[in-house]
């Protein structure tokens, strides 16, 4: 399973790149910095300024499928918010919105980063569908 995701992870890179969002010198930078400090590419790229949320949501609307919504207006219940640690859901810019039976809706700035995906379905012990937000909603 771990080679599906380093072979989407280059996809998307590769994508990125085709798209004329970042340069190969860009991603190699910040393919450098994961590797020393971890966490994902696109987090990466825009903690360098090489992509913006706006540039991000905009590569992401593109993609034909990808479910997205709008928080600002949504009550999420403090339980469901309790079922991802701060620190991880601050890291993966991702926010629990709701859980209905085994399932736990999640609100994430880049939702095809399965690692965090997965992560997610290991630390709450639930199916996760992940939704496109915008970046000042999760936060």
């Amino acid at each position: 399973m771990k080679v599906a995701t380093r072979e989407a992870k280059r996809c998307i890179a590769d994508q990125l790149i085709e798209e004329e969002f970042i340069s190969a010198g860009q991603l190699q930078e910040a393919l450098a910095i994961q590797k020393r400090e971890g966490g994902t590419i696109v987090t990466i790229l825009m903690s360098l300024n090489h992509l913006t949320p706006a540039k991000v949501g905009e590569f992401l609307t593109a993609r034909p499928g990808l479910p997205s919504m709008e928080l600002h207006n949504y009550a999420v219940p403090p339980k469901v918010v309790e079922l991802i640690p701060r620190e991880f859901a601050v890291k993966h810019q991702v926010f629990p919105i709701d859980k209905m039976g085994k399932c736990l809706t999640v609100g994430m700035v880049f939702p095809l980063d399965d690692e965090a995906i997965a992560e997610i379905e290991k630390l709450s012990s639930l199916r996760v569908k992940a939704f496109l937000c915008n970046p000042s909603d999760i936060q």
